[in-house]
């Protein structure tokens, strides 16, 4: 075994004779790359795909690849390349497939490598010590992916990749998103309502409060008129990792959500697109600069407390109504 540190935490890799691999190609891959690796240090990039898969490498994965016994030898994708990128591509997607698809720690240790959703969120639950995702972790796992999507690159990455990479932004915020809330659900006095077709229209999550129960929309990216369509005159939030400010600065688009019920639209305050992310900004801020430019007062909702608040802050504001388990002091009023 050898173990690296991420911050204060040991990230251990197992030794390849400790494990089951699902072939021999996949042994041979993990033996590589496990060999390189130090038995203490920091966790950090040690490995360049595109060093990878050039001509100077210690391994030749395409050949690996060819000569193995994994039957279905089709790598899929990659038309319109050059011969250099396509190298590079199928390198990738090698690695994708045969190391990050089961063993999620390796995957931070990768430069220039288009990675999946899943692999980025696992990833960041190891390296954070992370178990399940849950209302008071899911703005780290956030966080800590956007700075490891910025590491990732020593180069610009090229148009494909470019594009296969920003899906992979959205996703895991929609995710995240989903498993935060998610993981509040007792069935008790907070409820998920997938599956429920009679209420889903209402929101998706709601906590029995007086004198109205408190909903919950969440939406990942675009609000669009989703989060209108959540509200009948009810007390609801919305929550979610909201990419576009311009939706949240027209005067009647407020005055909408407060008609149908929005108590607060919570915003994130940290980047969430690739954009946001190489300019260092976050959708939060700029709602609020919006306001200040434009000599405008921030809005407040019918209790006199603001309206747009940080995404970070969901948890501060709900915990005290989660922690009041007589319902009939679970008051929404003042929120």
């Amino acid at each position: 075994m050898k173990t690296l540190t991420f911050r204060d935490k040991n990230i251990a890799f197992e030794s390849p004779d400790k494990i089951l691999f699902s072939s021999q190609f996949q042994l041979k891959i993990y033996s590589f790359f496990y060999s390189k690796l130090p038995y203490k240090g920091d966790y950090k990039f040690c490995f360049d795909t595109d060093f990878i898969a050039s001509e100077q490498s210690d391994i030749d994965l395409l050949d690996e690849f060819r000569i193995s016994e994994i039957k279905n030898k089709n790598l899929p994708g990659g038309k319109g390349l050059s011969e250099v990128d396509l190298k590079r591509y199928k390198n990738q997607l090698i690695i994708r497939k045969y190391l990050f698809d089961d063993f999620p720690e390796f995957v931070s240790l990768f430069k220039n490598n288009v990675v999946l959703q899943n692999h980025v969120i696992e990833n960041a639950k190891i390296l954070l010590g992370i178990k399940e995702i849950n209302i008071e972790n899911f703005i780290d796992i956030k966080a800590l992916s956007n700075k490891m999507h910025i590491d990732r690159w020593s180069r610009n990455p090229s148009a494909s990749e470019r594009q296969s990479g920003n899906p992979t932004v959205g996703k895991i915020s929609e995710n995240l998103i989903e498993a935060a809330f998610s993981g509040m659900v007792d069935n008790k006095t907070f409820f998920n309502s997938k599956g429920n077709d009679s209420i889903k229209s209402y929101g998706d999550f709601v906590m029995l409060c007086l004198p109205n129960n408190l909903w919950i929309s969440v939406k990942s990216g675009y609000a669009k008129e989703r989060l209108l369509a959540s509200g009948f005159s009810n007390d609801i939030l919305g929550a979610g990792f909201f990419e576009d400010y311009e939706e949240f600065t027209s005067d009647s688009k407020i005055r909408n959500l407060k008609k149908v019920g929005f108590l607060a639209i919570y915003c994130p305050d940290i980047p969430v697109t690739e954009e946001q992310i190489e300019k260092r900004i976050n959708t939060y801020d700029q709602i609020i600069n919006d306001f200040t430019k434009n000599n405008k007062i921030e809005p407040v909702n019918l209790n006199g407390k603001p309206f747009f608040r940080k995404l970070s802050k969901i948890k501060d504001d709900l915990e005290e109504m989660i922690n009041e388990k007589d319902i009939g002091k679970r008051s929404t009023i003042g929120f």
